[in-house]
């Protein structure tokens, strides 16, 4: 990631997480981009189904492609 994750914003962190499903090869495992990223929205205040709903709208975006 060129910015550290600390310094991005809420739909920055947003988009980047939904892009890191949308290029995930295997979707049984998260790579660390993705672990950071949600482990940072997180503690910004976001809900379990936010980050749910984030990665299934990657997942969908991956299968449109």
């Amino acid at each position: 990631m060129d910015t550290p994750i600390e310094q991005l914003t809420r739909w920055e962190l947003v988009d980047k997480l939904l892009q890191a499903y949308a290029s995930l090869h295997d979707t049984d495992a998260e790579t660390e981009a993705i672990i950071m990223l949600k482990g940072e929205l997180y503690r910004r205040g976001a809900e379990k189904n936010e980050i749910v709903t984030i990665a299934l709208a990657g997942l969908f975006k991956q299968n449109l492609n």
